[in-house]
């Protein structure tokens, strides 16, 4: 089978961040995987994705648009990208992915928030031929990709999970009304 990469957000304005991100990805960093791995396909897919990448549709590129669920896509890649250069909002999609354990290569900006590392759960590129050398790297690494996508599931089974988050707000509600107690009693 052919290596997938996934692009996973919300598009439709020429100036959105993931507008932008696609761009990048698509004219100035997959040119420089192809010319190495012809054979990578690039699925995009999230809100308004069909309308603004519709450009895009060439044989190497595959708009997926609006999905009921992102899984079954996840399934049948190898890695994600978060190539966000300008702005940014959740983190949904390196959460995604590492509960799917997946490798991911992302920006800064893109994990900004998350407690990530580079090389240990994620890798982190800023600029256009280290974003394509990490994604070569770990397409044609599956020691270090899997390595790196077990990694980003335990960081977000340990710091992100429904159970973490629940635990989280039992303390908080435990603090406020001790808190409570203390200024009524």
């Amino acid at each position: 089978p052919r290596p997938n990469i996934i692009l996973m957000g919300s598009f439709g304005h020429p100036n959105s961040p993931m507008d932008r991100a696609s761009k990048w990805l698509l004219d100035d960093i997959m040119p420089l995987v192809w010319k190495k791995m012809p054979e990578v396909t690039v699925i995009i897919m999230g809100r308004n994705s069909e309308r603004s990448q519709l450009a895009s549709s060439q044989n190497r590129v595959l708009v997926a648009g609006t999905v009921k669920s992102v899984v079954p896509y996840l399934r049948q890649t190898d890695l994600t990208v978060v190539p966000l250069g300008h702005e940014s909002g959740t983190r949904f999609k390196i959460i995604e992915s590492g509960a799917m354990a997946l490798p991911c290569v992302s920006t800064t900006l893109g994990a900004e928030g998350l407690l990530v590392k580079s090389g240990k759960n994620i890798q982190i590129s800023d600029n256009t031929q280290d974003f394509a050398a990490s994604i070569l790297d770990l397409l044609n690494d599956k020691e270090k990709s899997n390595a790196l996508g077990r990694a980003l599931k335990d960081l977000v089974s340990q710091e992100y999970s429904i159970k973490c988050h629940e635990k989280e707000g039992r303390q908080i509600i435990a603090h406020l009304e001790e808190r409570f107690d203390k200024c009524f009693n």
